[in-house]
């Protein structure tokens, strides 16, 4: 990055007005997708063999988990290289 484009960041920084929640920042209709992943791999397990429902729930857990991180963490890296607007 090069100073121009510094200065341009920077300058974009000073008129950001994000007005959403949190409910918004971790996208809720996209944790859908991660919980029926978790649930078709726990159905698969379970015409196998016992499920161990303590180990279930971390991975539900820790699928949730890294889901909303990635959100998070596309909608700071699509603001910064300036790809959406959060002037609502």
């Amino acid at each position: 990055m090069n100073i121009k484009q510094a200065q341009h960041v920077f300058s974009r920084r000073a008129d950001f007005y994000y007005k959403g929640t949190w409910l918004q920042l971790i996208r809720l209709p996209t944790l859908s997708g991660t919980v029926r992943s978790v649930l078709a791999g726990t159905g698969l397990a379970a015409s196998v063999g016992v499920i161990r429902f303590d180990l279930f729930i971390v991975y539900l857990a820790s699928a949730l988990m890294i889901q909303i991180a990635i959100n998070i963490i596309n909608d700071y890296d699509d603001f910064h290289h300036g790809q959406e607007s959060f002037k609502w």
